[in-house]
């Protein structure tokens, strides 16, 4: 039976609103993505929808060739990769391909950015509202990879460090990926 693999990158960028969540999180990592290939010709993500912009975010394609990381190939970047079973991947690709080909439905969870920053409880979440971290724990769970146990909307970066059953590819500058 053949092996499926899929891939949680988590990034560190220098962008002033990283900076604040790395405050808050005291983890170095900000940014989570999920992709397919090895090769990371698209992760998926919450964030940004204009690089230049971080006030406008939602649900997004990013790689290596536009976007953010082509405008900040400096970023720092960590490669976690998990074995998933058949069964996983394709639940993972059926979740995926709802947010990739409805867009516009999603949108990006400033609140919960917001209510991080100064320590408050999200108790109260839209089912579609996401942050970057919210969105792949949020697929992982539906698609039975991993349970954080807890909600999604309290998963953080160093959640997807702390996976047990991850085999850790790369660390180091985004332009220097493969």
């Amino acid at each position: 039976m053949l092996e499926n693999k899929i891939y949680i990158v988590l990034s560190e960028t220098q962008t002033v609103l990283a900076k604040i969540i790395r405050k808050y999180t005291k983890f170095n990592y900000n940014h989570v993505s999920i992709s397919l290939d090895k090769q990371l010709k698209y992760m998926y993500s919450f964030g940004r929808k204009n690089p230049t912009n971080p006030f406008i975010g939602g649900f997004v394609i990013e790689s290596i060739s536009q976007g953010f990381f082509a405008r900040f190939p400096n970023s720092k970047i960590k490669v976690l990769e998990l074995s998933v079973t058949a069964e996983q991947y394709k639940k993972l690709k059926d979740i995926l391909n709802k947010f990739i080909y409805n867009p516009h439905i999603y949108k990006y969870n400033i609140k919960s950015i917001l209510l991080g920053i100064i320590n408050k409880k999200r108790n109260s979440y839209k089912i579609n509202h996401f942050l970057c971290t919210e969105f792949v724990a949020y697929i992982l769970d539906k698609s039975k990879i991993i349970s954080f146990n807890k909600n999604y909307h309290d998963v953080q970066p160093l959640d997807f460090n702390n996976i047990s059953d991850k085999n850790e590819i790369y660390e180091g500058l985004f332009k220097d990926y493969m």
